[in-house]
């Protein structure tokens, strides 16, 4: 009994400090929004700007949208002259950052869940499926038109009065085409990651950031749906 209760004691201590040891504590809460901004649990999106922007964009989130990170790195062709554009919005449960990555200054601000929630309690089931879509319908005046596939996603694309379009999956912008004026701003997903390794310091200032306290009422955030070139 003993030659056979120590190697199964062994074992056991092995699985115990590999449950203890393997599993990661992202600090990001678990428990769903009660809105979901989107409805899968996390990913990561690359697009490419084209028209008279020029870079990229990346968004990346966790638990359905309470967790978001929005990264703009591109150019504005404008008179001649190239001017870089370099941003980024976070947001972390019920807290916004607009961070100013030149200045490493971050503005904070309060992200309105409760009012998000009263702004959807009218919705169907079928409708809070789809969060993004039906704003841009409700408080954008877009009308539905038709589906496009991009990355292999069938979309529901939304026109946009003024000539903008908008294609959405699971609630996700997955291509968006805004003119502004005399000039055009496009965007496409270029790569689309699920279930990605996320932590709370993927949508916190870095520490060298100093954090501005708000100014401001609460609002949606900067990127939801990501309009105008992301600002």
């Amino acid at each position: 009994m003993k030659r056979t209760a120590l190697p199964l004691f062994a074992v056991a201590l092995v699985a115990f400090a590999c449950l203890a040891g393997c599993g990661k504590d992202t600090g990001l809460k678990e428990t769903a929004p009660e809105v979901k901004l989107y409805s899968i649990p996390n990913a990561r999106i690359t697009y490419t700007y084209s028209g008279d922007a020029k870079g990229t964009k990346v968004i990346s989130f966790a638990n359905y949208g309470m967790y978001e990170s929005d990264s703009d790195d591109f150019t504005i062709a404008m008179n001649g002259q190239n001017t870089p554009i370099k941003t980024l919005t976070l947001r972390c449960d019920t807290v916004n950052y607009s961070v100013d990555l030149a200045k490493k200054i971050a503005q904070k601000s309060p992200f309105d869940w409760k009012g998000l929630k009263e702004l959807t309690a009218s919705f169907t089931a079928e409708q809070k499926e789809n969060v993004g879509g039906e704003m841009i319908q409700r408080m954008m005046g877009g009308k539905k038109a038709g589906k496009e596939t991009i990355l292999g996603k069938e979309c529901e694309a939304y026109e946009l009065p003024g000539g903008g379009k908008i294609c959405m999956w699971k609630g996700i912008v997955m291509k968006q085409d805004m003119p502004m004026g005399g000039m055009k701003f496009a965007l496409v997903a270029t790569k689309f990651e699920e279930d990605v390794d996320l932590a709370i310091a993927d949508f916190t200032p870095a520490q060298d950031i100093k954090i501005e306290e708000p100014t401001a009422a609460p609002g949606m955030p900067a990127g939801h749906p990501p309009v105008d070139g992301g600002k």
